[in-house]
Order: structure tokens, then C-alpha cells, then sequence
């Protein structure tokens, strides 16, 4: 479970869609069955990413973590590359020089079969 000081209630990591760092505070996206609900908390990106589980989220950009098992595509786009989140109700960014890391990380490729898309 994750859980801020600012935020008293607790996440199941697995639930957690993804998350937008805007300044200090961070915007959870919990997915609850068919339906998303977004939490805002006081949380930096570093914060974030100490409390998240390595295993189970990425940093795609500089404001944008996301849980690999959330995403259903990668995609190359004009000049840059993005993501599409299971449910396909989100588009996050992925830098160029974080899309090897995304793409390839131990275990995403066997976890995206045939998801992989547009020359990534």
C-alpha cells in the first residue's frame, strides 16, 4: 500500500493507473473496476518514485509515472513516442531518450505481447 502524509488513505500500487507530477503535488489515477477516480496529494516525482514499486511503475517523462501493467500500447509518433494506458481512456508521453527503458525493461516485452506498435 502506498500512503502520504498529506493523503490519509492508503493505494493498492496495483490499482494505480498512473501518475502526473505537476510542482510538488502529484495526480493519482486509481482504476476502481471500469471507472478512474483521481487523487491529488502533496508529493514531489522524487516521493513518488521512492514510495511506488520499482517493479510495477516507470518514469516515461519528467512529470509522468506509469504502471506497466496499465499499458496496452507503445507507439512512435511524429518526433516522439507515447503510450496508451489498458483501458485506452489515457495518452501519456514518453521522452525519446526514455523509450528504450520503457520498452524494454525486464519483463514489459513478455507482458505487452503484440502490443508494441508503429516501429517502436
Amino acid at each position: 500500500m502506498v500512503s502520504t502524509a498529506s493523503a490519509p488513505e492508503a493505494f493498492d500500487p496495483e490499482a494505480i493507473s498512473h501518475v502526473t507530477i505537476e510542482e510538488h503535488y502529484s495526480r493519482i489515477f486509481i482504476r476502481e473496476g471500469k471507472e478512474f477516480r483521481e487523487v491529488q496529494v502533496k508529493l514531489s516525482l522524487k516521493e513518488a518514485l521512492a514510495r511506488l514499486p520499482e517493479v510495477l511503475f516507470i518514469q516515461t517523462h519528467r512529470s509522468h509515472l506509469v504502471n506497466l501493467a496499465h499499458v496496452s500500447r507503445i507507439q512512435r509518433l511524429a518526433r516522439s513516442y507515447g503510450l496508451t494506458t489498458s483501458e485506452g481512456r489515457y495518452r501519456l508521453p514518453v521522452s525519446r531518450h526514455r523509450i528504450s527503458q520503457v520498452a524494454q525493461p525486464p519483463g514489459v516485452l513478455a507482458a505487452l505481447p503484440g502490443r508494441l506498435g508503429g516501429g517502436v
